[in-house]
């Protein structure tokens, strides 16, 4: 054996060895990448559930503002008709 063929010997292992670490690699890396393409999907999910549900608090919380406000606004007036009531009330005590 020359030095001629013990180089074309080491050269061909090293590529077997760097083709076989290249398709390993390869594969761990589709591995990876098909993970990723699950966790991405599931976290779209997840974001659309968010937005669904923050669409429908703000739907509800609109509701109830709507709702809320001819209470306070009943409350109010009825606040000022008792002391008015109660005004004309002490005014007549005192005048009897």
């Amino acid at each position: 054996m020359d030095a001629f063929e013990i180089l074309v010997i080491i050269l061909a292992s090293a590529l077997a060895l760097f083709l076989l670490f290249g398709i390993i690699f390869l594969i761990i890396f589709i591995n990876v990448l098909i993970k990723i393409r699950r966790v991405t999907a599931k976290l779209d999910i997840a974001a659309d559930n968010v937005r669904e549900t923050t669409e429908t608090v703000r739907n509800t919380v609109n509701d109830i503002s709507r709702l809320a406000s001819p209470a306070i606004i009943a409350k109010i007036v009825l606040k000022y008709v008792r002391k008015f009531t109660q005004k004309r009330r002490n005014n007549e005590q005192k005048e009897v």
